[in-house]
């Protein structure tokens, strides 16, 4: 994903009458052809023609980078002149450490600015800077609401859009300014919870059971198609346009093209449920955590074996897998609170930490802003780390007592690790997710939690 536009962070055959062939996924490939060609005429029509582009520049070297990133997605035109000119970036990295916030800002690369950083640079030291100062430094501002009526295993966020999956088959869009929902879709059938979700702004995929749902946002939450019917439970999902890799309760990982809803490769590289799943597309790179402590690094087309980072040793196992630093490095997090970091040009392990006093439940990082890691845990706290040396840069309790509906109260800056171990228990959480100026969390008793941050 960009880092500018990602800072701005019933012909299916499956209702009761559906055909067994469409269910198992081998139908309905017209139907996502068409949404494809939808979206690509939609960016087509967004063109700008408003004159020379020397003008804009003009205006754009007056906003600061969160004004950029919204005018990157304003149209094509737009999007070349903010990533086209680093001239502009330049002038943004250099302000925030002149302006009358200079002290918030924290140089994450100083070696690298001394040296003279090549042009290309200055926009992603100028972003991940920002977030880093936004999140450590600003002060937080909690908001609570009960999104399900159980517990939420899954969500994601995407620039004013949130989305939920809870164990009571709901999915559910969330307006992250009036925390009110404006979607909702429904897998039905068998009384399985949804495990894992992701969406862009044409369909959802969803992974329930032994299945894999992929939902029409355009349509009326029409199923576009199910893909699975293979009756081994599903874990985890990731999705790689237009992959999507699934980890399954016989310890294989299955790889599903979307366009044609087949199992297009299928790989046995553990003896146990495999709980996470890492993609690195760029290297042609997929990376499994088992429920057995092993994590597998292997080629994505060959499913040759690179390397076993970790080797099951049955004292704990790996819930979450998270790619970061421009996919340079691959953080694990396990079922007794420890967090690894491995560099995967050397294969070699960096850092290992003790995180939480919990199963780390999830991990999160954005490729805008590499530097900095997430960690959320069964232990009710969200961490924030420094990926390269596994600092830890700040700690807090999303919720820290029952919430009511809407709820909003504000936290301080910096939370202490040891006064976070004396402070009465906390929610759990299940999932989290990183943005430019906030932190998403979904919890066990149904509700979220968005922390927004500012300086």
């Amino acid at each position: 994903m960009d880092v500018t536009s990602a800072a701005a962070d019933n012909d299916d055959g499956h209702g009761p009458g559906g055909n067994k062939r469409k269910r198992n996924g081998e139908g309905g490939g017209t139907s996502y052809l068409h949404l494809v060609v939808k979206e690509r005429e939609k960016k087509k029509a967004r063109e700008w023609k408003g004159g020379s582009t020397d003008v804009l520049i003009l205006i754009f070297a007056r906003l600061n980078p969160l004004s950029l990133a919204c005018c990157s997605v304003v149209c094509r035109t737009w999007k070349q002149v903010v990533d086209g000119s680093p001239s502009l970036w330049k002038k943004v990295y250099a302000e925030q450490h002149t302006g009358s916030l200079n002290s918030r800002f924290v140089k994450l690369n100083k070696a690298k600015e001394e040296a003279g950083a090549e042009e290309s640079d200055w926009k992603a030291l100028a972003i991940d800077e920002l977030q880093r100062a936004n999140l450590v430094q600003g002060t937080l501002s909690v908001h609570v609401w009960k999104a399900h009526s159980t517990r939420v295993n899954a969500c994601q966020m995407n620039m004013d859009t949130i989305l939920s999956a809870s164990a009571d088959q709901t999915i559910r869009l969330w307006s992250a300014k009036s925390l009110r929902c404006t979607e909702e879709y429904r897998v039905h059938g068998e009384k399985t919870p949804i495990i894992d979700v992701d969406f862009d702004e044409n369909k959802i995929m969803a992974a329930a059971g032994a299945e894999v749902w992929l939902l029409s946002r355009t349509d009326k939450g029409r199923v576009i198609r199910r893909m699975g019917g293979y009756g081994q439970r599903l874990y985890c999902m990731r999705y790689a346009d237009p992959e999507l890799a699934v980890g399954c309760a016989d310890g294989s990982m299955r790889v599903y093209d979307l366009y044609s809803g087949r199992c297009s490769r299928l790989f046995r590289k553990h003896s146990a449920p495999v709980t996470s799943v890492a993609i690195n597309a760029a290297a042609q790179i997929f990376v499994s955590g088992c429920r057995d402590g092993k994590v597998q690094m292997f080629d994505a087309l060959s499913g040759q074996d690179v390397v076993a980072l970790l080797r099951p040793i049955g004292e704990f196992g790996v819930d979450s897998l998270q790619m970061g630093m421009n996919d340079h490095l691959l953080f694990a997090g396990t079922t007794t609170g420890f967090v690894y970091c491995w560099d995967l040009r050397t294969h070699q392990e960096l850092w290992r930490i003790r995180a939480h006093r919990s199963v780390v439940t999830s991990m999160h990082s954005q490729a805008y802003a590499p530097s900095t890691l997430l960690t959320g845990s069964m232990d009710g706290v969200v961490k924030l780390f420094d990926c390269n040396s596994g600092t830890m840069l700040k700690a807090f309790k999303p919720i820290c007592e029952p919430p009511s509906v809407h709820s909003a109260s504000s936290i301080p800056n910096v939370l202490n690790a040891q006064r976070l171990q004396t402070q009465q228990s906390s929610t759990p959480i299940l999932c989290a997710r990183l943005g430019m100026t906030q932190v998403l969390t979904s919890h066990t008793d149904g509700t979220l939690a968005l922390c927004k941050s500012s300086i």
